[in-house]
């Protein structure tokens, strides 16, 4: 039985985040490598390494068709977000022709926003199993990892696709999920059409029991020197990027912004986990960890965690927010701690904006954080966002202006800016006159409904905004943005399509 790991690629061709590693998928399929290669699944193999291109280009489909025909899958284990669920649908529609036997099993961070009970009532049209043509089997959401793991070694046990799904409508089926660790739930569709949901029963999922990510399944053209902001200094005064790579030390936020769908939720790993996983990054030459953590801030016992970080030799940078760098002493420790980059976001540098939008943090906050850093050396990157119900042309200007104040510093890296967004399962969208009005308009089994310019100079630009975000109005942000922080745009950087990780 051959497995073959997919993350689908963006839809967006100027896409920068996209050309960071699939480390959620890799961390859902690790347990599963893990017992494959202690030789506990015997009848199990793997293709050696995800399927991960940036982004859309002509040549994708053609190099996938000849991975299938090298490969010959008889399980897609598949992910995306939402702006590459349509590509997802491609993939695996490409894999069950070439074989109609073939299980899908399909993951990630769309999945678990779409496959939502509240979410499916309102906007069905969302759910994967309500979409035409639907390829998938088998829909994970939450902590997929030991329920993957299950599913495989019962595709094995019970010889077949078809066997496996009959299984997953049975009581039995039902009580094995009720003993497996996490918060999950399994939809799995019959051969009859009918959908069947198994929820977990919410067992505690113990991070630091399962196996490290299987980073061999980056392949070997995995590019160890795309994070920019871990380098040393040469002595004619040039820069030289250092091996680098990212990890995660805990999965949720504590944060509950209305435009994000991954709000709530906590789960971290040990201090002990953490440091045995940097210990084999040394081993193998890494110098720098990005730690790509939703809020780096949110992790407890802080003090204990950089005397951890600190016994490595080890570059460090992280997702941050600025409410959590206001001591200075505490910055000043992180610097101390290996810490060279944080990238935080500001969103908008406007009191009334941010509180309207339950950010959770002031100006006076952003400006204190900015300045910690600025005294610690390290450098900062960090994202703008337009089109809040709040916003008006002063807040806009007053950002953009702050910005370019903060680039004078010399500490700026990079901007990236985003258009205000609905997603499915964001209280702006479920909560909101307006929301209420898009639901039956969200559509992600197709191609995004804003292409081209000006749309393709934000993040998110492609997808669906509030009314007030006109072309003209996105328009005039962009050219504002250009005239004053052109130089650090994001998507102003390595226009060529080549990977820019320096962005988280």
């Amino acid at each position: 039985m051959k497995l073959l790991a997919v993350f689908a690629p963006s839809q967006d061709v100027r896409d920068r985040f996209f050309s960071t590693m699939p480390t959620s998928l890799a961390w859902a399929l690790a347990p599963l490598i893990a017992e494959v290669d202690r030789g506990n699944l015997p009848e199990v193999e793997y293709a050696p390494k995800i399927f991960d291109p940036l982004r859309i280009q002509p040549t994708i489909w053609e190099e996938y068709q000849i991975l299938l025909e090298s490969e010959r899958p008889d399980v897609l284990l598949i992910s995306s977000t939402y702006d590459s669920h349509f590509t997802a649908i491609h993939l695996a529609t490409m894999t069950r022709r070439f074989n109609p036997e073939v299980l899908v099993i399909y993951g990630g961070p769309h999945v678990d926003e779409v496959a939502n009970r509240k979410v499916i009532s309102v906007m069905p049209q969302t759910y994967p199993f309500n979409e035409t043509g639907c390829p998938f089997d088998i829909l994970v959401k939450g902590d997929g990892e030991l329920v993957l793991l299950y599913l495989i070694r019962e595709l094995g046990n019970k010889k077949g696709r078809q066997v496996l799904l009959e299984y997953l409508n049975t009581s039995e089926a039902r009580m094995a999920f009720t003993c497996i660790p996490g918060t999950f739930e399994v939809h799995a569709r019959m051969m009859n059409g009918e959908v069947q949901v198994i929820t977990g029963t919410g067992l505690p999922l113990n991070l630091s029991q399962l196996p490290f990510m299987p980073r061999k399944l980056f392949g070997h053209d995995l590019d160890l020197y795309g994070f920019s902001c871990f380098r040393e200094q040469r002595a004619n005064s040039t820069f030289k990027l250092l091996p680098s790579t990212s990890t995660m030390l805990h999965r949720g936020c504590r944060s509950l912004c209305i435009f994000c769908s991954e709000r709530g939720g906590y789960l971290a790993r040990s201090l002990d986990h953490i440091a045995a996983e940097l210990d084999e990054l040394v081993k193998a030459g890494i110098k720098g960890v990005f730690f790509d953590d939703s809020t780096f801030g949110d992790h407890e016992g802080f003090d204990e965690l950089l005397a951890c970080l600190r016994s490595f030799p080890l570059q460090y940078g992280s997702l941050n927010r600025f409410d959590a760098l206001q001591d200075a002493s505490f910055v000043e420790k992180l610097a101390k701690g290996g810490f060279v980059y944080q990238y935080c976001a500001i969103e908008q540098f406007s009191d009334s904006v941010l509180k309207a939008s339950a950010k959770g943090q002031r100006i006076e906050e952003i400006r204190r954080g900015i300045e910690n850093l600025r005294a610690s050396g390290m450098q900062l990157g960090t994202s703008l966002l337009f089109g809040f119900p709040a916003e008006t042309e002063a807040s806009v200007n007053a950002t953009l202006d702050f910005v370019a104040e903060v680039e004078k510093l010399g500490i700026l890296s990079c901007v990236s800016m985003s258009l205000y967004s609905y997603h499915p399962n964001t209280p702006l969208t479920l909560g909101t006159r307006e929301g209420e009005q898009m639901h039956s308009l969200l559509h992600y089994d197709r191609e995004p409904p804003n292409q081209g310019e000006p749309w393709n100079c934000f993040e998110e630009g492609q997808w669906f905004h509030p009314s007030w975000l006109a072309a003209e109005r996105v328009n005039y942000i962009h050219h504002q943005a250009q005239q004053r922080i052109g130089s650090k745009l994001v998507r102003n950087m390595r226009k060529d399509g080549d990977a820019f990780r320096g962005v988280k």
